[in-house]
């Protein structure tokens, strides 16, 4: 939603244009007939995000209350931001570099090392549980961090949307975590 610009992609007349939020969808397909609208939703790499062993070294340096994974907004930083307050018993450790936007709260937290393949599972299953606030744009959609952290199995608390029931199921897919600890 935020990122159509001019929406030059509405007024080009393709034959098919796939959107990840069933909002869009609605709104697309009831507004503009000369092209077909399709609802895809974000997903996965079962070969990159699947649950793998931690070692007691990786629960060491992943391991935490709280995971929040993602893109710092500038209007999504207030308390569920990357700087937000101690959680539990654990400092705030950000892996990722700190934005040139944003201001410093904890000096020398940004650990400035990017998270991808196997430590972003080691770091989603080190969490007891990750939070993934979904951006304000997402109206009815999910963002991809919703399937990877599925994925990886890992216990997220994810902002509920309607069409969150139609890839999960709420309050039973999460007995797993009861599971794993």
């Amino acid at each position: 939603m935020t990122t159509l610009g001019r929406q030059y992609l509405l007024a080009s007349g393709y034959d098919a244009v796939f959107v990840k939020d069933r909002y869009m969808h609605d709104l697309f397909s009831g507004m503009i007939r000369s092209t077909k609208f399709y609802y895809l939703p974000e997903a996965c790499n079962p070969r990159m995000h699947r649950p793998i062993a931690l070692s007691e070294s990786d629960r060491e340096i992943y391991g935490c209350d709280v995971m929040i994974a993602g893109t710092l907004y500038l209007l999504s930083t207030g308390n569920t931001s990357a700087n937000g307050p101690t959680v539990g018993r654990h400092s705030p450790e950000n892996l990722g570099s700190r934005p040139d936007w944003l201001l410093d709260r904890l000096p020398g937290r940004y650990m400035d090392r990017y998270v991808h393949g196997d430590n972003k599972v080691r770091a989603a299953l080190g969490a007891k549980f990750c939070l993934n606030t979904l951006h304000y744009a997402e109206v009815n959609g999910l963002n991809c961090r919703a399937f990877e952290l599925a994925g990886c199995g890992g216990f997220q608390m994810v902002t509920r949307v309607p069409t969150l029931a139609e890839h999960f199921e709420p309050e039973v897919e999460s007995g797993d975590f009861c599971k794993r600890r």
